[in-house]
């Protein structure tokens, strides 16, 4: 029996709410770009799209709607929308030890930024 012969009676898996392989490293490199100074905060998709090239039209466009704080689909919350187009960085209440460590999947978010323009 083939492997497509074993899925066929399986039902589809869920979709995840976290961050998967590409979105992680998307994130991590939009976190290490604020962090370097090359990415101010608030930034617009634009102001990324020449920050942290090659990525497609829609993942500037979709990725930091999708995963702002309060999104409706429950998706990570690593974002904080400041007017229509524009976003800031969240980090946790606890301080993690990397700022990656910020990106798992399933963590609540406190609407505090990271960064040279934090505000606190």
């Amino acid at each position: 029996m083939g492997e497509k012969d074993r899925r066929a009676g399986q039902k589809a898996r869920p979709a995840s709410k976290g961050l998967g392989h590409g979105a992680k490293a998307f994130a991590s490199e939009v976190y290490a770009a604020v962090r370097s100074g090359k990415l101010d905060q608030p930034f617009s998709a634009e102001s990324v799209k020449h920050a942290c090239p090659g990525r497609s039209e829609a993942t500037y466009r979709m990725f930091f709607n999708r995963h702002r704080v309060g999104n409706p689909r429950g998706m990570a919350e690593l974002f904080v929308r400041r007017g229509t187009s524009h976003f800031e960085i969240v980090i946790q209440t606890e301080t993690p030890r990397r700022a990656t460590q910020a990106l798992l999947p399933g963590k609540r978010v406190e609407a505090r930024t990271i960064g040279p323009s934090a505000r606190h």
